[in-house]
């Protein structure tokens, strides 16, 4: 059985989780890919990793379409994902669709995370209108400021 993940932060590569994924026997990289449905991000400032959002919840952030990457995983490499993304009291593994096939990715759901995202924009978080996650982007940290 094949499976698929959506990555849109610091899994990417050139980002500081990406060994992880890139590492592990099996993993194919499909390519860069974009949701079909939009989201809302947030990220900090210091640029470490960004925070995924269903548009449903509402947070202060515009939802957008997410641009990321593609894999195609092992299940010992999902396992790992799961340990680093802290599934599921941290971020949850959600099936969406990419290009019409079935594919994880991780979102912030749990309710105690919302709040604390709720909390921080504006301080250590900022929105990430343009979807596009890249480390200390001048797009976050531009944000604080307006």
């Amino acid at each position: 059985m094949s499976i698929r993940v959506f990555v849109y932060g610091s899994l990417k590569r050139g980002f500081h989780n990406h060994p992880l994924l890139a590492n592990h026997p099996g993993t194919k990289f499909l390519g860069e890919a974009t949701t079909s449905e939009r989201y809302r991000m947030v990220g900090y400032s210091s640029g470490t990793y960004p925070y995924l959002v269903r548009e449903s919840i509402n947070i202060p952030a515009e939802a957008t379409y997410i641009t990321g990457e593609l894999y195609e995983i092992t299940e010992a490499c999902l396992s790992d994902l799961d340990a680093l993304e802290g599934h599921p009291d941290f971020y949850t593994r959600c099936e969406i669709n990419i290009n019409g096939q079935p594919t994880y990715v991780y979102l912030a759901e749990q309710p105690d995370v919302i709040q604390d995202i709720r909390s921080w924009i504006g301080s250590i978080l900022c929105p990430v209108p343009s979807g596009i996650w890249k480390s200390k982007s001048a797009e976050c940290l531009n944000s604080l400021f307006i």
